[in-house]
């Protein structure tokens, strides 16, 4: 956009597609390990925007693509 442009922005991230792929899979799981023992001691805090049902997916989709969300778009069946 403009603002990432003109203003000169840095946007950092990783493609997770490649790294999974050249992730040997002893670290992939210690990585899954450690994940869940911090969302199960409650020290993995997800922020979720909203939760909808599949009836309400022309919403969810709606919420999802808007921007200044402040978490996840969840869908329950």
């Amino acid at each position: 956009s403009g603002d990432l442009i003109f203003k000169q922005a840095t946007v950092k991230g990783f493609w997770a597609s490649v790294v999974n792929k050249e992730m040997p899979a002893a670290r992939k799981k210690e990585l899954i390990v450690e994940l869940l023992t911090l969302a199960t001691q409650k020290k993995l805090i997800l922020p979720v925007e909203g939760v909808f049902s599949f009836d309400e997916i022309k919403t969810a989709a709606k919420r999802a693509t808007q921007g200044a969300r402040q978490g996840k778009v969840l869908l329950k069946p």
